[in-house]
């Protein structure tokens, strides 16, 4: 799968007896109680029953087609003796062609990047997070510098946002200290030289540098992890070409992942056994990730977790229908110490926070938009965002109530169809309980909470909102000038 210059392809997989398939992409009308489905690049139109519309916009990945009416049945609600009817309707649906099989997929994404490979150039940069884990940055540095040699890496920028002193100057030793072929170039970037770029970006591209501050930083009051400061950083850094991100918490090893023991352990979680392709992935900039920044980007807010929810949602608001891939064992996230599971992690419940409802709005104002200049669409993002911030703070809090109960109510439905499919012992049978329990209602205290969300999410969409044509204007002049005299003097 890997080749030397970073890149890679899909391997045509074998023939098996349960081939896999994925809905085309497609529109659909409704016409009483029948739809009209196009797909994309068909000359034909397909005339189907309503629930066949339905059935296939939920196809959004491979499955088997047993998977598939499995799923299908869980999500509607179905009782068991429809399946037999689901699988009909499965099979009539790839025999028009408006389900692909898996082979289909392979060929098409070999073909269509072959015709790209011609024209682009390979991947030359990766961009390192970091935050006050100088032993994790040591053992990923040592780990690429045993892969570097001979491939097309030509610069690694450690995008260092530690906080205390100590980490940066050990972050900085391991930097000076770590070999990399004679022609890649390892430079380290600590808060101070962002802030210096930051500055200088802002003079050179004639844009307000509050804004540009803001959108990499956030607010300086903030006291939260700023885990979306590196990957903006990154974002302007690599704009107009394609780029690899790594955590540090990683390493360039693919290694196969056990099955678990006797304990349940994150890695298990953000690793795949099987090639998943679909505009519905979710992102996750952990482990090794390509970025192609050659259109614009978005950027994420700089403050708090769940940025790669933003980011995700970004791609997919600015450039509907793009396709993601997650590929099995490519560098699962391997963490130094296990993380157990306890009670107080069960009880959690799905919160109502800034990434997980602008996310979710985002999709919404996707799918709400016809618009599909990318240009048009970034403009109405800010118009939208500055008026969800001139929105009034109970407006805000009513929509926030509304979004946390669609939250728990999916939580919940997830859950008790998961239980229903186990039928786990009753000590196991009280976890899932409780968890369900949890989600089925909002309380006084998650008001409370949401009362001061509320006012939060308004001043930061207004401030992204009138920040987003300054971040579009830095991206633009990033692209045409290159980063390398943004980068000069950099050690």
């Amino acid at each position: 799968m890997s080749t030397g210059d970073f890149s890679f392809s899909f391997a045509m997989p074998a023939p098996s007896p349960a081939p896999r398939c994925i809905a085309r992409p497609f529109q659909a009308r409704p016409i009483g109680q029948e739809t009209l489905i196009l797909a994309a690049d068909s000359e034909i139109s397909t005339r189907a029953p309503m629930f066949y519309a339905q059935m296939l916009a939920h196809c959004d990945r491979l499955r088997t087609l047993e998977a598939h009416a499995d799923s299908v049945i869980r999500h509607f609600g179905l009782p068991p003796d429809q399946r037999a009817a689901v699988q009909q309707g499965l099979k009539g649906l790839l025999e028009r062609g408006l389900l692909q099989d898996e082979q289909s997929v392979y060929q098409t994404l070999n073909r269509d990047s072959t015709l790209d490979d011609v024209e682009q150039p390979a991947l030359r940069l990766l961009c390192v997070r970091t935050c006050d884990r100088p032993g994790d940055l040591v053992q990923l540095l040592g780990s690429l510098s045993r892969r570097i040699e001979n491939t097309s890496l030509a610069r690694v920028l450690v995008l260092d946002d530690s906080r205390t002193p100590q980490a940066v100057a050990a972050n900085a030793r391991a930097v000076s200290e770590t070999a990399l072929a004679r022609h890649a170039e390892l430079l380290h970037i600590d808060r101070a030289r962002r802030a210096s770029l930051i500055a200088q970006l802002s003079t050179e591209a004639g844009v307000s540098r509050p804004a540009l501050h803001w959108l990499i930083e956030g607010d300086d009051d903030d006291s939260a992890a700023s885990y979306g400061a590196s990957l903006n950083l990154a974002l302007l850094l690599s704009a107009g070409e394609r780029f690899l991100m790594i955590d540090d918490d990683a390493l360039i090893d693919p290694y196969a992942l056990s099955a678990p023991q006797d304990r349940l352990s994150r890695r298990v979680a953000r690793s795949t056994r099987e090639t998943q392709i679909a505009s519905s992935v979710a992102l996750m900039t952990t482990t090794m990730t390509g970025i192609d920044n050659r259109e614009l980007l978005l950027p994420v807010p700089a403050k708090g977790r769940g940025e790669d929810l933003v980011f995700g949602a970004g791609i997919r608001y600015l450039y509907p229908g793009t396709p993601c891939a997650a590929l099995p064992w490519m560098l699962p996230h391997r963490l130094q110490s296990r993380r157990r599971w306890t009670a107080e992690d069960l009880a959690q419940k799905q919160g109502a926070g800034l990434a997980a409802y602008l996310a979710e709005r985002m999709e919404d104002l996707t799918e709400a938009t016809g618009v599909t200049d990318s240009d048009a669409r970034v403009g109405l993002l800010a118009a939208w965002m500055a008026s969800l911030g001139k929105m009034h703070d109970k407006e805000r809090l009513n929509d926030l109530r509304r979004h946390l109960l669609d939250r728990r109510a999916r939580t919940a439905d997830a859950v008790s169809k998961t239980l229903a499919q186990l039928n786990p012992p009753d000590w196991l049978r009280k976890e899932f309980e409780v968890i369900i329990s949890g989600h089925l209602q909002i309380d006084a205290a998650d008001t409370q909470r949401m009362a001061t969300q509320a006012p939060a999410i308004g001043r930061f969409a207004s401030a992204y909102g009138k920040a987003l044509p300054h971040w579009s204007t830095a991206w633009r002049y990033v692209a045409r000038n290159g980063c390398n005299p943004l980068l000069t003097g950099i050690a």
